[in-house]
C-alpha cells in the first residue's frame, strides 16, 4: 500500500439484537497507517436484521444493501450516509441512478410487473401500467411491453417517465430479452434475437432487422421422448421458451462473437458475419437439418461452430438437429 491518500472499507456486519437499537448504525475508525503516513479509514455498518445481499453501484458512488426483512437502503460513498430506504410494499428494487431509484411491483390481478420511480425522498415521480422488460441505468431508459404478447415496446426516460419511442418486435421464435448483446462501442445499441435479428438504439428507438432463424416450427405437441435433462447452463433458456409460441422449438442459435469490426452469430441455417451496423458481410450455409443450440469460437483466424443437438420448447430442453 504505497502513496495511498485515502481508502474506504465498507464492512457489513450480520448481527442479531435482543435489545432496541437503530436499524442501521455507522461507526468510523482507522484500520492502519499507510506507507506515506496517512490513515487507512473504514466505515463499519451494523445491519441488525442481517444482510440478504449487498453490492456497489457501477459508475455511481453508492452501495445498495438489502436486509433480511427485504428493506433496501442506499448509502452514499465515501460518507456512508444512508440517502434512502425502500420497503417491500413499494416493490422490489430494480435500478438506481443519480436522481432516484426504480422499483418493480407485481400485480396478481393483471399478472404484470409495473415500474415505479422514486426520488431519494421516497416520493413517487412516475409509474405506468405496462410490464417492465428492461431497466438500463447507463442510458437512463426503461423498456416496457404494450400488449399481452409482449410484441409492442415502449421506452421511457427513467428519471422523468417521458416517453422516448415505440416499436414492435414479434417473437414467436425467440424471446428477444434473452441472450441479447450490447455493443461494446456504444452501450445504447442492443442486438436482439427474435423472429428476426435486430439492432436497436434504446435511447432513440432507431432499429434495423434482418432475417434470422432462432427457432424451428415443430407443431403444438411436445414429444415426451425428445425431452432431455437440462444442464444448469440451459435452464434459464429453457424457461425463456415459455415466452414464445408453443409451435416453435427456440434457441437454434449460437452465442454472439465480436472480433474487431465484425460480429459473428449462427442460426438454424447459416453462420453470419455482420458489421456493427448489422450489414451482412458474408454468410455460410450449415448442413440441412443440423440447426440447434450452438457455440461459436475463434482459434486464430479459424471460426469454429459446436452444435449441442438441443433446442427449447414449452419450458423443456429437447433433442433437435
Amino acid at each position: 500500500m504505497r502513496h495511498i491518500k485515502l481508502f474506504w472499507l465498507c464492512l457489513l456486519a450480520l448481527l442479531t439484537a435482543t435489545e432496541v437499537h437503530a436499524q442501521y448504525d455507522t461507526e468510523n475508525f482507522t484500520v492502519t497507517k499507510c506507507d506515506d503516513g496517512s490513515n487507512l479509514n473504514a466505515h463499519f455498518i451494523t445491519i441488525l436484521n442481517g444482510v440478504k445481499r449487498a453490492g456497489l453501484v457501477e459508475g455511481l458512488p453508492m452501495l445498495c444493501v438489502t436486509d433480511s426483512d427485504n428493506i433496501t437502503s442506499i448509502f452514499q460513498i465515501p460518507s456512508m450516509k444512508r440517502i434512502c430506504e425502500m420497503k417491500e410494499k413499494d416493490g422490489y428494487f430494480r435500478q438506481v441512478n443519480r436522481d432516484g431509484y426504480l422499483t418493480a411491483k407485481s400485480s396478481l390481478l393483471t399478472m404484470q410487473t409495473r415500474p415505479n420511480f422514486y426520488n431519494f425522498k421516497n416520493e413517487k415521480l412516475w409509474t405506468c401500467k405496462q410490464n417492465i422488460l428492461l431497466s438500463d441505468r447507463k442510458n437512463n431508459v426503461v423498456v416496457c411491453e404494450t400488449d399481452a404478447k409482449g410484441y409492442g415496446l415502449v421506452a421511457y426516460d427513467m428519471t422523468t417517465g417521458n416517453e422516448l419511442w415505440r416499436n414492435t418486435i414479434t417473437h414467436r421464435k425467440h424471446f428477444p430479452w434473452y441472450n441479447f448483446h450490447i455493443n461494446n462501442r456504444d452501450s445504447a445499441v442492443y442486438y436482439l434475437m427474435a423472429d428476426s435479428l435486430w439492432r436497436i438504439n434504446i435511447q432513440t428507438g432507431t432499429a434495423k432487422s434482418v432475417r434470422f432463424e432462432s427457432g424451428r416450427k415443430t407443431g403444438m405437441k411436445l414429444n415426451i421422448m425428445q425431452i432431455i435433462f437440462p444442464s444448469a447452463e440451459w435452464r434459464k433458456e429453457a424457461a425463456s421458451s415459455l415466452s414464445v409460441s408453443s409451435e416453435y422449438a427456440t434457441g437454434t442459435n449460437s452465442n454472439w462473437l465480436v472480433k474487431g469490426d465484425s460480429i459473428f452469430v449462427a442460426d438454424a441455417e447459416q453462420v453470419y458475419c455482420f458489421d456493427h451496423d448489422l450489414n451482412m458481410l458474408w454468410a455460410t450455409a450449415l448442413p440441412e437439418g443440423t440447426g440447434c443450440k450452438s457455440h461459436l469460437s475463434l482459434d486464430g483466424d479459424v471460426l469454429r461452430l459446436m452444435g449441442f443437438g438441443v433446442a427449447f420448447k414449452q419450458g423443456k430442453t429437447v433433442k433437435n438437429g
